[in-house]
């Protein structure tokens, strides 16, 4: 159970590393199903201090709508996406939904 709350309380890819480094000791190297989740955790964690309300993947394409008092700046995010050739493109007027190849941005 001491496992699953420390999990939960990842919040960024440090804490996932020495989280990971911590369990690969007491057990050997994880699974991939928890590599996922040791993921699924920094996600969950970064999507909160983002105010993202959802995110949906779709094949190859990731769907992220933001709350309205996300602090990223929705002409910042589609400069970004349309910097990136991993990224596809972002039609010029949205209304909060971003579909993107990949999702790993910094905030402003």
């Amino acid at each position: 159970m001491r496992t699953y709350k420390r999990i939960s309380s990842i919040s960024n890819d440090e804490e996932k590393l020495d989280v990971r480094k911590n369990l690969k000791i007491a057990s050997g190297p994880p699974p991939s199903s928890v590599d996922n989740l040791l993921e699924y955790a920094v996600l969950k964690s970064m999507s909160e201090r983002l105010r993202i309300s959802s995110i949906e993947r779709q094949g190859s394409k990731v769907a992220i709508r933001f709350h309205p008092e996300t602090p990223i700046d929705p002409a910042a995010l589609v400069s970004v996406v349309r910097s990136r050739k991993a990224l596809s493109s972002i039609p010029a007027a949205f209304s909060g939904w971003k579909s993107l190849a990949e999702s790993s941005f910094p905030p402003q």
